[in-house]
């Protein structure tokens, strides 16, 4: 029973310092900007977004389906912003998990821990100059994915996932590589 401890601990250091990243993100990004956001995320719904925005559909889609049963009780603004904050956060825990995960395939817990610290933190350094970006959230447990995919050769999985990372951002086809 010990080393499941020991495993649920990690995890669970894990998740904390992706909320600490996801709380930096909200407090830089989301809460100043959240006003420009919802002009942009409401123009690549409508199809009228500039180049290329316009083919980034993954997560707009995804804000619009967390936001949806809200759009009946709150303001569009509103219902966006709670839809945005909770893809945000969903992201952001998808890629610290995924790679660690990835780094756990090469190194002990303690080194892979280290190497999310690092992602955490240069995260939060690199959201200060962010804006509407929400697939730059989940791209890099896109990519973990796939490397870890590709390790235990579960291809069939590797084009699926690059299917929904083309759908997030069109460097997604990168992941086949």
């Amino acid at each position: 029973m010990r080393p499941l401890l020991g495993i649920v601990r990690v995890e669970g250091v894990v998740l904390a310092w992706g909320f600490a990243a996801f709380y930096i993100f909200l407090m830089q990004v989301i809460a100043p900007g959240y006003k420009g956001a919802f002009e942009l995320f409401g123009q690549i719904l409508n199809r009228s977004a500039p180049s290329p925005y316009a083919y980034r559909v993954l997560a707009p889609l995804l804000i619009e389906a967390l936001a949806a049963p809200l759009s009946g009780l709150l303001k569009p603004q509103t219902a966006f912003l709670v839809g945005y904050s909770v893809y945000c956060l969903a992201a952001i825990e998808f890629s610290t998990v995924i790679l660690f995960r990835m780094l756990r395939l090469w190194f002990d817990a303690m080194l892979a821990l280290f190497g999310i610290a690092m992602f955490c933190f240069m995260f939060a350094v690199a959201a200060r100059h962010e804006y509407f970006q929400p697939w730059s959230l989940i791209e890099t447990g896109f990519y973990a994915a796939a490397i870890i995919l590709g390790v235990r050769r579960h291809f069939g999985w590797a084009v699926m996932l690059t299917v929904a990372a083309a759908l997030n951002r069109e460097t997604g086809l990168f992941v086949a590589l």
